[in-house]
């Protein structure tokens, strides 16, 4: 039977296969504007700030005439000549592969979401030194939005791609990223077409607003909220342990 991506991650959910809520950390200045706006920002993949992500591995196991056969699907052209010359130059034919990669990479759009809400050092990288908030979203309240949700892959070494002998995987580069970031527990939503781009999200997914330890807006975003119709958003704050270094999230009464 073939499922939509909707009724995927229905299914994916209960089967725990998908976590029941992501969370997003925000400064205060971007938190004013998904509120009044409900859309969320979707970046390209060339405006991540760490130099090694989405970088991949070329794997040149394919022969000339499988080149060939991509090559001239890629240009639209059937100069198999011009194909053979780059496939017996090296450089040539990884140059022309990345570009071809990089051409379907640009135009997917990607939003970055956590399974963890109360990590250190993201609160003090993505929510302004504890300044700002982090969203909690109930994924299954907004199955269009969501539907595109994968998984982070974290590794030692850079994702191996065939491009010439399949195509289709070329997505995966933008779900991998080194072990150095695992403690981040990522998820992403990536929407072809979207890059660079807003893109609304339904009001009602927003279940809870986390206040940083250091935020001193609470009053504004709860006024925005309510006039802004996101009803079922709970608030907490989050302080810090007089013990140890963790935060204790508790809720906040209006």
């Amino acid at each position: 039977m073939n499922y939509t991506k909707k009724e995927l991650l229905v299914i994916g959910g209960e089967n725990k296969e998908i976590p029941e809520y992501l969370y997003m950390y925000s400064s205060i200045c971007s938190a004013k504007k998904i509120l009044e706006s409900s859309q969320l920002w979707m970046s390209s993949f060339d405006k991540f700030n760490d130099p090694f992500e989405f970088s991949f591995a070329l794997n040149n196991d394919y022969t000339e005439e499988e080149f060939t056969k991509w090559f001239c699907n890629a240009t639209k052209t059937n100069n198999r000549r011009i194909a053979r010359n780059i496939f017996l130059d090296k450089e040539k034919v990884d140059n022309t592969i990345k570009e071809g990669i990089q051409e379907t990479l640009k135009d997917y759009g990607i939003k970055c979401f956590t399974t963890n809400h109360d990590n250190l050092l993201m609160w003090a990288h993505y929510a302004n030194n504890h300044e700002g908030v982090c969203f909690k979203f109930d994924i299954q309240k907004d199955a269009d939005f969501f539907q595109d949700l994968l998984p982070v892959v974290y590794d030692d070494t850079y994702k191996q791609l065939n491009y010439i002998k399949s195509q289709n995987n070329t997505v995966e580069i933008l779900r991998h990223k080194s072990e150095a970031w695992k403690y981040e527990e990522e998820w992403r939503v990536l929407k072809l077409g979207k890059a660079n781009q807003l893109v609304g999200f339904s009001r009602d997914s927003l279940v809870q607003i986390i206040f940083g330890c250091r935020c001193k807006d609470q009053v504004e975003i709860q006024k925005m909220c309510s006039e802004n119709g996101f009803d079922s958003v709970q608030f907490s704050k989050a302080e810090k342990a007089n013990d140890s270094y963790k935060l204790i999230v508790t809720p906040l009464t209006l």
